[in-house]
This record gives C-alpha cells, sequence and structure tokens, in this order.
C-alpha cells in the first residue's frame, strides 16, 4: 500500500541478463547487464478491468485501441453515439467515426442493421466485444 492508502505496484528488473517476451509475438531483448527503469503504478478504486487483446493487436492505431478502451469502460447504459463518444473527448465526430469504422472492420465492434416492416433502414445496434469476432460470425448486409 502506498502512503496515501493506495494499491500501489512496482516493477523492477535491475540486472536484464534474459531475453522475454512482453507479448505474445513481440520480442523485448534487454542488454546483459543493463540497468532498467522502474515503474511505479498507483491504482485507484476506479479502475476497469478489461481484455489485453486490443491493446496488443499491433493492426490497430492507437486511436481506435484507445476509444475500445473507454468505450468498454463506459457503463452499458451510456449514450455511444458518436455524439455521446466526441463529447467525452477531445476529438471531433469523424475522428471518432473513423475510430469506430476501423473497430468494426477488426471485428471488435458488430453492426447490425434494422429494417422496419417495408424493408427500410430503421437504425443499427452495435454489439462492443473485448475480442474480435470471426468474419463467419459477423452477420452479412443486405
Amino acid at each position: 500500500m502506498g502512503m496515501d492508502g493506495r494499491q500501489v505496484w512496482y516493477v523492477r528488473n535491475k540486472k536484464a541478463e534474459f531475453s522475454a517476451s512482453l507479448w505474445q509475438g513481440t520480442p523485448f531483448y534487454a542488454l546483459k547487464g543493463a540497468k532498467m527503469t522502474v515503474f511505479h503504478v498507483a491504482k485507484n478504486t476506479n479502475y476497469t478491468v478489461m481484455s489485453n487483446h486490443h491493446l496488443r493487436n499491433q493492426e490497430l492505431f492507437l486511436k481506435a485501441k484507445g476509444l475500445l478502451s473507454q468505450m468498454l469502460s463506459l457503463p452499458e447504459k451510456w449514450d455511444y453515439t458518436l455524439q455521446g463518444l466526441a463529447y467525452i473527448n477531445r476529438e471531433q465526430i469523424d475522428a471518432i467515426r473513423q475510430a469506430v469504422h476501423e473497430l468494426e472492420r477488426a471485428g471488435y465492434i458488430v453492426r447490425t442493421r434494422e429494417r422496419d416492416s417495408r424493408g427500410r433502414l430503421r437504425g443499427a445496434e452495435y454489439t462492443i466485444y473485448e475480442q474480435p469476432q470471426a468474419p463467419s460470425a459477423l452477420p452479412t448486409l443486405e
């Protein structure tokens, strides 16, 4: 515990005498005998637990990773419209739209189109996933 009562995590590796893999498929090589930087992470009580999958996906841009992390941290009843997401960010609606489309293409967001009895589009329902859905599992748009 930290001095102020918050939980504190320490990451230390003073001697890097080995090569290790930080993430699957991402090698991290340390020089023998090199000194490593010490990081202190102070966790508050208000935090989110989510999968690291999207954070380690090298196919996603940082903007999409950040938006997905934020969306996963929000309550289910949140206003997930482009305007609602732009309201809590410094990004404009076009930047939010671009990140949402990227997440859709990668399978982290699945859009289902809603139609009325005459077949006209009446809206869309988005489902947000922590891990991408396989292309065969994605619904096809007619």
